[in-house]
């Protein structure tokens, strides 16, 4: 409707073009099956939330490697979900959890080296690559392992969110190939929010994918209006207490 009003008022973007004197305005391209679900400033206030996701996402990884992790945004971009999935290596890491109060699942992807890398980590190892990481061949302890570190993810991109609406995730699910998702129309718009992570020699990617009929409860609060620039996180009574506990068993020598 929108479209077909902008079209009788003149108000679409480009040139007009002039028949017979008479000025008519120019046809713009649309394709109906993929609307534009995100504007421009729902994009700019999703990538400012982002960018302090990068911050608290790092600090977090950092803390489960024992060693610096940097996450950097890289790119948004408005896709179907379908055209997603299908351009999904066949070894890749799915966590899908739900944000209450928001209806729909949101998915994070992550790489299966930068996974597996972490995972090798947080079981004693060097953090080294696993050469296969499938369905038939993880552990039941390496599968909580990556729903713990799914739900580590989700917790700290939920605190990012603060600043708009409060969310509470639920528990993580996992999945190891694009096929064994369910739960999710392969034709749902979605932001596709690219991140780069860097973990000790390696690099790989975590994509946050936001559907946009789960953000549509808030869309309104995703303005230039709101104030985005260097929120403040303060730390819970909670994570004093965890932080102190860890630091009272680390072993210092004095000379």
């Amino acid at each position: 409707d929108e479209l077909l009003q902008a079209l009788a008022s003149g108000k679409l973007e480009g040139k007009v073009a002039r028949e017979g004197g008479a000025v008519r305005p120019a046809v713009r391209v649309y394709d109906f099956r993929r609307p534009d679900k995100f504007s421009k400033d729902h994009i700019r206030s999703i990538q400012s939330i982002h960018e302090t996701f990068d911050r608290y996402v790092s600090n977090h990884l950092s803390a489960q490697v024992r060693s610096a992790v940097h996450v950097e945004l890289v790119q948004l971009e408005q896709t179907t979900l379908g055209d997603y999935l299908d351009r999904l290596p066949a070894q890749t890491v799915l966590c899908l959890a739900e944000l209450e109060p928001l209806v729909g699942r949101v998915l994070i992807q992550m790489d299966f080296g930068i996974a597996s890398r972490i995972i090798d980590r947080m079981l004693g190892g060097a953090g080294e690559e696993r050469p296969s990481f499938t369905s038939s061949t993880v552990t039941e302890i390496e599968l909580s392992l990556l729903q713990d570190l799914g739900d580590g993810v989700f917790r700290e991109l939920v605190s990012a969110w603060d600043q708009v609406v409060k969310l509470q995730p639920s528990r993580c699910e996992v999945v190891l190939s694009a096929q064994q998702l369910q739960g999710m129309l392969p034709s749902e718009i979605v932001l596709l929010v690219r991140h780069e992570v860097r973990l000790f020699d390696a690099r790989g990617e975590m994509t946050i994918t936001l559907p946009a009929s789960t953000l549509e409860p808030i869309m309104p609060r995703l303005n230039a209006r709101v104030l985005f620039a260097n929120p403040r996180r303060t730390a819970s009574s909670e994570s004093i207490a965890d932080l102190a506990a860890q630091l009272q068993e680390v072993s210092l020598h004095l000379r």
